[in-house]
């Protein structure tokens, strides 16, 4: 089983390494912590993401843009 939490280091007490020993019960497990990183930082992170993101946005203000129906592309 895999879970991932998202929450603020701060929020991290007793009680959720109790919640992880009650979901994990007997079991090895590994605990790997990373910051999380903001969507939006991640794209202005790298140039040509930066370059592709600044594109789009031009393009979405200057037109035209295409309205289309998701459920054309459903599956039946």
């Amino acid at each position: 089983m895999e879970t991932t939490f998202h929450l603020n280091a701060n929020d991290l007490d007793a009680n959720f390494l109790e919640a992880l020993k009650k979901l994990f019960v007997g079991k090895d497990i590994v605990i790997s912590v990373a910051n999380e990183v903001d969507a939006t930082e991640y794209l202005l992170s790298d140039a040509n993401r930066k370059a592709a993101l600044f594109k789009s946005m031009q393009e979405a203000e200057s037109g035209p843009l295409i309205s289309v129906n998701l459920n054309d592309y459903r599956a039946q």
